[in-house]
């Protein structure tokens, strides 16, 4: 997907794309934290979340096992 498509624009992709520019550095490096840092959050929540899953699974009794 190109970035006119991305941004609603339409028409020719090369025109529309010309008119915005490169991106700059800066810009990019930022999106690549927030990602870094919205993916490390992410991963921490999950294992918070296995290891009360699993403390809830070591409180409760053990089940029959079925024949």
């Amino acid at each position: 997907m190109d970035k006119s498509s991305r941004n609603g624009a339409t028409g020719n992709s090369k025109s529309s794309g010309a008119d915005l520019g490169p991106p700059v550095l800066a810009h990019y490096q930022a999106q690549w934290e927030f990602i870094h840092k919205e993916t490390v959050r992410q991963l921490k929540e999950a294992r918070e979340q296995e290891a009360r899953d699993a403390e809830l699974k070591a409180k409760q009794p053990p089940q029959q096992q079925r024949k």
